[in-house]
């Protein structure tokens, strides 16, 4: 694999090393696959008022779009940063909502 990397130019063909630092952290190794497998992934935001606040790239407030299953429910925090996601996304009006 790292072979075909460096033959399409992507990578260096010098010490491999720097590849493999971080495999050891299984946070950063999951949080790699799901952004390259799911990128219909936004992180929710926890309130006290229950409503969860979902945030898409770090920076595109999202909502729940009123016919989602997920609408009325109240997310409860389970880690320390939650994700959810997310089959399409789409713009009605002022509000840009998932379902």
């Amino acid at each position: 694999w790292l072979k075909r990397l460096s033959s399409g130019g992507y990578k260096d063909s010098g010490n491999h090393y720097n590849y493999f630092k971080y495999s050891g952290n299984e946070n950063l190794v999951h949080a790699v696959v799901a952004a390259g497998l799911y990128p219909n992934i936004a992180r929710v935001d926890h309130h006290v008022t229950g409503v969860p606040e979902l945030w898409h790239k770090g920076k595109e407030r999202l909502y729940f779009h009123s016919a989602s299953t997920n609408y009325n429910q109240r997310l409860r925090k389970t880690g320390e940063e939650d994700w959810v996601v997310f089959h399409e996304k789409f713009s009605t009006g002022k509000r840009t909502s998932v379902s």
